[in-house]
């Protein structure tokens, strides 16, 4: 960078410290370490006639020139992570192992950063997608940093409105308020005072197996249910995936007891009607639900040519290995029946 001559700084323009930061989109904090760094100079001031340090225009101007220029349009991998449900770290993993097409940006000194196009991202969404297991997983409905869960129930601070906690398209968490608003999730705890009703977490159960219920979404009785389902097991044991007009909810197999806390309107019809379309089997004995799975863990040994047929058709059909297999085997029982 070519510095203007000290001897001219009288007559030259300066911007103060702020008028940098918001050229440049920094904070006032990085325009000092900009300085310290010689990407910038400060114009000297011996007696200290100015109240706020000044700074070189022209160097100011050509730093946010060539910070244009290097601006392309696309997601950090911190909103895209948040977007998709995952970890920054899983995004680096894809972005390596499939060579995807990324714009890498400098930031800071000798460092670079991701800036993934609409294209990639969508990419990405899609494989994540097809290589998901069948149910939910964890960084899907619950993060660990806040502690909460998708459509976990919350109230005002005086209990007077209830609402649920929810993601919007960008993957930030949240409330709608009843004319639809957003309401970031800090500013709900902060300013309104949202608290949650219930806590999330049980110990673990040891046991193999899901019992799968698919809760409508136009159903208010389903969230009734995830709210006892939360309550009485925990987020430790449960999966739980959001779509378009449901949630498919995995609860792990064993016996729950009913206690009164269960809601009146969650009838045995109800809790059946949950069944349809998942897997397994929920059977009431006295005070008990005992939770069946819908499946039966087992291996089978196939040539590996076979195998490897397989996982280039699941590739084909979006499909995980296990769902292919599946859909296989239900058509060949079908094609034997009389």
């Amino acid at each position: 960078m070519t510095h203007p001559d000290d001897t001219n700084s009288q007559i030259e323009k300066h911007y103060t410290r702020k008028e940098v930061a918001d050229l440049l989109g920094i904070s006032k904090v990085t325009v000092y370490h900009y300085a310290k760094q010689n990407k910038i100079r400060k114009v000297p001031d011996p007696h200290r006639t100015r109240r706020e340090a000044r700074y070189y225009a022209t160097e100011v101007d050509q730093l946010a020139e060539q910070r244009k220029e290097l601006q392309v349009e696309g997601y950090s991998t911190t909103e895209l992570g948040k977007k998709l449900g995952i970890s920054q770290q899983k995004i680096y993993q894809l972005i390596k192992e499939h060579n995807l097409p990324v714009h890498e940006v400098p930031h800071g000194d000798e460092r670079i950063r991701y800036v993934i196009p609409e294209e990639t991202a969508q990419w990405m969404k899609e494989e994540i997608k097809r290589t998901a297991p069948t149910r939910g997983i964890r960084s899907e409905f619950y993060d660990s940093h806040l502690n909460i869960a998708l459509y976990q129930l919350f109230t005002s601070a005086d209990d007077r409105i209830e609402t649920r906690v929810v993601r919007n398209d960008i993957g930030e968490w949240g409330f709608y308020s009843s004319s639809r608003s957003w309401i970031p999730y800090d500013k709900a705890i902060e300013q309104y005072g949202y608290k949650a009703v219930y806590e999330l977490h049980r110990p673990l159960i040891k046991l193999n197996g899901y019992t799968d219920f698919i809760l409508p979404k136009e159903n208010e009785l389903s969230y009734l249910f995830l709210d006892y389902i939360y309550l009485r097991r925990g987020i430790e044991n449960i999966r739980l995936r959001e779509h378009d007009n449901h949630l498919a909810l995995s609860v792990k197999a064993g016996a729950l007891q009913v206690t009164d806390q269960l809601p009146n309107v969650l009838t045995d019809e109800v809790i059946q009607s949950f069944l349809v379309g998942g897997a397994g089997e929920v059977i009431n004995q006295e005070e008990d639900w005992i939770f069946v799975s819908g499946y039966h863990k087992t291996s089978i040994e196939l040539p590996v040519t076979i195998i490897e047929t397989l996982h280039h058709l699941a590739e084909v059909e979006k499909l995980s290995f296990n769902e292919l297999l599946e859909q296989a085997l239900e058509r060949f029982i079908q094609s034997q029946q009389p």
